[in-house]
């Protein structure tokens, strides 16, 4: 050992014992149990936020509580990390506003619309929202479940069977309908907000809720001349009219008639769901069904082979 790292350790301890020392004692009292456990778990934040000038690795920590690992998803207004809570040592998805849209105050306002949306929504095929922070900066921060692969990267990576398909449908239909009691209409669904684990498609939960509205209102009354994916918008919220949960049905169709083209199934299957994906995805939507769980009764109904159970 060099005489440099002797030499340093000789004076960490002693700095470590007058620190003990304060966190026992204060003056010529014996603090009681509850100020040393306070005192310690400040020590500890303390060189936590201190880790990463130790290291090569860049670490950062926000709120005291989640360390950010890995940007997962970086866009134009938002970025999504995946992060882990460094007491329990639980994964978070955490989104924020991009630092050059921190002042935005339309980005704002539908970062903080999302969060009053999500705490409002308790399914299993709907991402859990789990809390809000505040950045140092002021920047508002969303806790969210983790859920790591996107329904664009599984079907990327492999062929889907008619049971896959219709398993997919009836979770992203049964989401649906939970959203649509609670007259809210998601408004961007695609496979990229669809979120699963690759192998029950049963599990697949509905995410991204930062376009969000209630029934029977209007992207414009957010100051958004549009808002959603062309590929995916119906027809009324492309043209910026009242949306109402048949847009979402739209969305819905559009997905399973994409899903198909990805399909290795029995052929007799394909045309019963293909049709099923046009009906959902009329242009009228009076020609759609009336309603999520109208939609997912007929699914179930639809004579299919593969069907989940």
């Amino acid at each position: 050992m060099s005489d440099d790292v002797e030499s340093g350790l000789d004076e960490i301890s002693e700095r470590f014992s007058a620190l003990w020392k304060a966190l026992l004692h204060d003056g010529s009292h014996l603090r009681q149990i509850e100020t040393r456990a306070i005192l310690l778990d400040r020590v500890r934040d303390a060189l936590d936020r201190g880790e990463s000038r130790l290291t090569t690795r860049s670490t950062e920590i926000i709120a005291n509580t989640f360390t950010l690992e890995e940007l997962v998803h970086d866009g134009a207004v938002t970025q999504v990390f995946r992060a882990r809570h460094r007491d329990l040592g639980t994964q978070h998805a955490i989104k924020v506003l991009r630092a050059d849209q921190a002042h935005d105050p339309i980005a704002r306002r539908l970062l903080l619309r999302e969060a009053e949306v999500g705490v409002l929504l308790r399914h299993p095929q709907i991402l859990a929202t789990q809390t809000l922070l505040r950045l140092a900066d002021g920047r508002p921060a969303l806790v969210l479940e983790w859920f790591g692969c996107t329904l664009s990267d599984c079907v990327a990576q492999r062929q889907l069977s008619v049971g896959d398909i219709t398993g997919i449908m009836i979770s992203v239909l049964s989401g649906l309908a939970a959203i649509h009691e609670r007259h809210l209409v998601h408004c961007d669904l695609s496979p990229s907000n669809l979120l699963c684990d690759g192998s029950d498609f049963l599990s697949l939960k509905i995410a991204d809720f930062g376009i969000a509205m209630e029934a029977g209102r209007r992207h414009g009354e957010l100051d958004l001349a549009f808002a959603g994916q062309p590929a995916f918008a119906a027809p009324e919220q492309i043209a910026g009219r009242p949306v109402d949960g048949r847009t979402d049905l739209h969305a819905a169709g559009r997905l399973l008639l994409l899903l198909l083209n990805h399909c290795d199934g029995p052929v007799g299957a394909a045309p019963r769901l293909s049709a099923f994906g046009h009906e959902l995805s009329a242009r009228n939507p009076d020609e759609r069904p009336k309603n999520a769980k109208a939609a997912l009764l007929a699914l179930r109904g639809l004579p299919l082979e593969s069907k989940p159970a």
